[in-house]
């Protein structure tokens, strides 16, 4: 079978356009070999979510925008929207679709938390919605409490600046100039004597520093002489302790040769026994006085009665 070239044109046309389509889905987030369950979401605003904004997990993509609907029910307008899951991923009662922004300048998403469900959600099922509170919103919550700050403040401040008080503060700011033209005008009279006195102080200052350096020398020697004192004495001490100790040495020698009184009494030995005869003489005059003390104390002569046996 012959083809016309008309025929293969229009064919590959329709091949490249099917992976067109399908590549630029793909790369939205849709993946055509993998099963999706359907599931919608009520908001009163989606903030500029579009179809294909990305659906994830802790930032990871499990699905997509599939459409978006707005309802209207009565005097109040709601938008239905459409999202692709992954069949993987189980979805519950406790589980909150939150539309939410992942960067200033990026796109929105819708970012599933997942919690502990006590009912699994199936295809077709509702999910909760809640969208996540802008920049700006931040801003004025965190602004609201400072401004309201502000004002209260600011009321203060009027208070203070009332009739009452603008007299009393106008007298304060007034005294407090005076003070300062008061102190201006001391300093200026006092020009001359305030020179004088720092150009003293320079000169007692250069003073001290000369004579820092007068009396460092001095201090040296002084420590020097006091070294050398010490030194005399010391040595003045220990030939003194020499000189007794030689005195010492000698006495002991002549104590040993026998010479003078203590040198005869302890190296002759006749003088010892009749020394050691005199102790024991005058040792028996004492026990006899403590026998008989009638006798020493009576005229000589008298001899002392005899005890009776």
């Amino acid at each position: 079978m012959t083809f016309s070239k008309e025929f293969k044109i229009g064919l590959m046309a329709l091949i490249a356009g099917s992976i067109l389509y399908l590549g630029f889905n793909f790369l939205k987030g849709q993946d055509f070999f993998s099963s999706s369950n359907t599931y919608y979401v009520w908001y009163d605003k989606i903030e500029g979510l579009t179809v294909s904004n990305a659906v994830t997990v802790n930032g990871l993509a499990v699905g997509r925008v599939n459409a978006t609907q707005l309802v209207q029910q009565g005097s109040k307008n709601r938008i239905l929207v459409e999202l692709q899951i992954d069949k993987k991923i189980q979805l519950g009662d406790s589980t909150r679709a939150i539309i939410s922004s992942p960067s200033l300048v990026g796109g929105k998403v819708v970012d599933l938390k997942l919690g502990t469900n006590t009912k699994v959600f199936q295809h077709g099922d509702t999910l909760a919605g809640e969208l996540e509170k802008s920049f700006t919103q931040v801003l004025s919550d965190k602004a609201t409490p400072v401004m309201a700050n502000l004002d209260t403040t600011v009321l203060k401040i009027n208070r203070m600046l009332s009739e009452e008080n603008s007299e009393s503060l106008r007298k304060t700011l007034s005294n407090m100039a005076a003070i300062s033209e008061d102190t201006k005008s001391m300093l200026r009279k006092n020009e001359d004597n305030i020179a004088g006195i720092t150009s003293n102080l320079n000169k007692l200052t250069a003073s001290l520093v000369e004579t820092e350096k007068s009396i460092k020398p001095l201090i040296a020697k002084m420590n020097i002489l006091a070294d050398s004192l010490n030194d005399l004495e010391l040595k003045k001490t220990v030939a003194k302790a020499d000189a007794a100790m030689a005195n010492i040495a000698a006495i002991t020698a002549k104590i040993n040769n026998g010479e003078g009184s203590l040198g005869a009494l302890i190296n002759d030995k006749k003088t010892v026994e009749n020394l050691n005869k005199s102790l024991d003489e005058i040792s028996s005059l004492a026990q006899e006085f403590k026998a008989n003390p009638r006798y020493f104390l009576k005229p000589f002569g008298t001899k002392p009665k005899k005890k009776k046996s």
